[in-house]
């Protein structure tokens, strides 16, 4: 999509609508930069339910509920875009009104065009990706979406214990290297909050609420996280296609790592 029309539908006022879960960090992130730009009134959206059932993202009653289209479950929008579509439905979804179909369903890209297309009607002061710090960004988006984005995921639906391994160690290496960035400077880049901050802060604020609830459950005497999930007993997902994904360039020394400790054999 361009604000002219130029390769897609063109940037209009009231003609978009997002379908976003709360509870999904992808979908977090295009809420976020929908309120920076403050694109609440040009953009409308609905809430699907945060608990993801087996019929996928649904609508099963206020406040979660599709005043758009009355959906009921997402997949309608997915088989109403697509008749032949069969693959697994995800949040953030940009709907397009007039057409009455989905435009993306990638959150990387509708972030990208919520803060640049829509400046005619929301705060074109707010700019989450200038060109002078592209370079920067991109790189940063690429290292941020391998080891954390994506990390935690990866530790998540691990089917062995090195799997897990490395990517719990590729994640808290990551997370420190971030932390010596975060404490010489206010933001990733420098002075300003970009789409990189963004990336980082909806999947962070979420890992921050599994260990601290993994440490609430535990007594004080014997505080420490837990076995990894998913190791033993669960079935793991087939794996859909790589969001989010795009070739950059090396970040820099920085977060450059060839080497990772790791973990305690028996919990991280």
């Amino acid at each position: 999509m361009r604000a002219d029309g130029r390769g897609g539908p063109p940037a209009e006022y009231g003609r978009y609508h997002l379908y976003v879960a709360k509870a999904c960090p992808w979908a977090s992130r295009a809420l976020i930069v929908r309120r920076l730009k403050r694109l609440e009134h040009a953009i409308s959206v609905s809430f699907a339910h945060p608990l993801r059932d087996d019929r996928g993202w649904a609508f099963p009653g206020p406040p979660f509920t599709d005043d758009l289209n009355g959906f009921d479950v997402l997949a309608e929008a997915y088989e109403r875009s697509d008749p032949e579509y069969d693959a697994r439905d995800s949040v953030p979804v940009l709907w397009d009104k007039h057409k009455g179909r989905i435009v993306n369903n990638e959150s990387a890209d509708i972030v990208r065009m919520l803060n640049r297309e829509f400046d005619e009607w929301g705060d074109d002061s707010v700019d989450l990706y200038p060109a002078d710090l592209r370079g920067e960004i991109d790189s940063l988006n690429e290292r941020i979406y391998e080891a954390v984005n994506n990390g935690v995921y990866a530790a998540g639906f691990a089917t062995t214990q090195k799997a897990y391994h490395r990517a719990f160690s590729d994640l808290f290496v990551t997370l420190g290297a971030l932390e010596l960035v975060l404490a010489a400077r206010r933001y990733l880049t420098g002075d300003r909050i970009t789409e990189a901050d963004r990336r980082l802060f909806v999947i962070a604020r979420a890992l921050r609420r599994r260990l601290l609830l993994a440490l609430q459950m535990q007594p004080a005497t014997d505080r420490r996280l837990p076995e990894p999930l998913g190791l033993h007993a669960r079935a793991v997902p087939v794996a859909g296609r790589r969001r989010d994904r795009r070739s950059c360039a090396d970040q820099g020394a920085l977060l450059r790592h060839s080497s990772k400790p790791e973990p305690d054999a028996n919990h991280p």
